[in-house]
């Protein structure tokens, strides 16, 4: 996260720059004590490690949220530059995120480190540029949480290790109802209705998605903001351990996690065991009682190049409302499996049946006597294959 260009996720700083320093580079690979599960259809959402129906957010009364805001942080580690060479630069994203909160009712809120924390100062002109954007620009006194567990890694991968703790600052902003937090780089459609996710955050909900090798994704992270919730969060990072083999207090990390990719010593990781894993922690299990943790579908909320295969339905329906990374998958809808074919003598062997041995079954029909190389391409075209494999 050295440049615009490589991630605009928050960014790191040590708490003061001059602080605790500590890194996880020697750890070793370790086995893993459970199989890695990669992301499917069916568990696109999760808790407790088991597939679930994704949040029907239909489900919430409408016009709940009152106060909504969208948030981003920013730890000032190194410089923050307007442009990006690969995409749209800080000011013409942030024009576009700004216009859709104001769209969904919702206040733009950047969080910077206040002055004298800041590694590498943000400019006057920038937080201007911003302002005139309509962002509100507020401060945090620091980055790292002032009392985080020594049993947390302060270095521990990723673009920032615990500097990323810097987003528990605005969960605490309890003037407003329902709040997203988000990475820089979260990219909202631009006529996206957030509406009906902030409702259902307003009931007293945290939200998240997942990734595709994470059972949470810190990019997209929905909360009711109060200070007892920001405060239950603090309270636990300071007692927690997080080790690489054992995850975060000794709970594993999962089959849905894959720490040879991933060491979650950090928000999303945190996230996952407070509110979606840990039954040993009493304030654990007082969170998921008390805030009620649901995930909601990635696919439509926080689309990422990973999920491309996943989600290729709503990507070519274009029911997708937001993207990570500001990574638009080079979907070819051309390429999307009928999801309502199987073949004629099995409801079961459907397109992903046809997958495990395309050679043998592509050839298949269904009762109509459509064939499965029609109704099938991204097992049986070898264009989609190639198509895949360049994305």
């Amino acid at each position: 996260m050295r440049a615009w260009a490589l991630c605009w996720s928050l960014l790191c700083v040590v708490d003061g720059w001059g602080g605790r320093r500590r890194s996880n580079k020697n750890h070793a690979e370790a086995a893993l004590t459970e199989e890695f599960r990669p992301a499917t259809r069916e568990t696109r959402c999760l808790a407790f490690d088991e597939g679930v129906d994704c949040l029907d957010l239909g489900t919430c009364a409408n016009g709940t949220a009152r106060r909504r805001a969208f948030v981003s942080v920013f730890d000032a580690y190194v410089d923050l530059p307007l442009e990006n060479r690969k995409g749209p630069g800080l000011l013409e994203h942030e024009a576009k995120v700004a216009r859709v909160a104001r769209r969904n009712g919702a206040d733009r809120i950047f969080v910077f480190p206040v002055p004298e924390k800041q590694k590498v100062p943000v400019a006057a002109a920038t937080i201007a540029a911003l302002e005139d954007l309509g962002v509100e620009i507020r401060y945090s006194d620091h980055v790292v949480p002032p009392k985080l567990s020594a049993g947390i890694l302060v270095e521990s991968g990723g673009c920032c290790g615990a500097r990323e703790f810097l987003k528990l600052e605005p969960m605490g902003y309890d003037e407003y109802d329902a709040m997203v937090v988000a990475d820089l780089d979260y990219d909202p459609e631009d006529g996206a209705d957030f509406g009906p996710l902030f409702d259902c955050v307003a009931e007293g909900r945290v939200l998240t998605t997942r990734g595709p090798e994470v059972p949470v994704n810190g990019a997209f992270l929905a909360v009711p903001p109060s200070e007892l919730l920001r405060s239950r969060l603090r309270a636990a990072l300071e007692t927690a351990r997080v080790d690489y083999r054992a995850g975060w207090n000794g709970e594993g990390w999962g089959p849905n996690n894959n720490p040879h990719a991933h060491f979650q010593a950090r928000m999303q990781g945190f996230f996952h065991w407070f509110f979606y894993r840990s039954r040993s922690s009493d304030a654990a299990r007082d969170a998921q009682a008390r805030w009620r943790p649901a995930q909601v579908d990635p696919c439509v909320w926080n689309f990422q190049k990973g999920l491309a295969d996943v989600c290729a339905r709503e990507r070519c329906a274009g029911r997708a409302r937001a993207y990570g990374h500001l990574h638009h998958p080079r979907e070819n809808c051309a390429c999307v499996d009928d999801a309502d074919w199987n073949e004629h003598r099995s409801t079961a062997h459907t397109c992903e049946h046809v997958a495990k041995d395309p050679d043998r079954r592509c050839g298949s029909v269904d009762a109509a006597g459509r064939n499965a190389s029609l109704a099938c391409p991204s097992a049986c075209d070898a264009r989609c294959a190639a198509a895949r494999s360049e994305a």
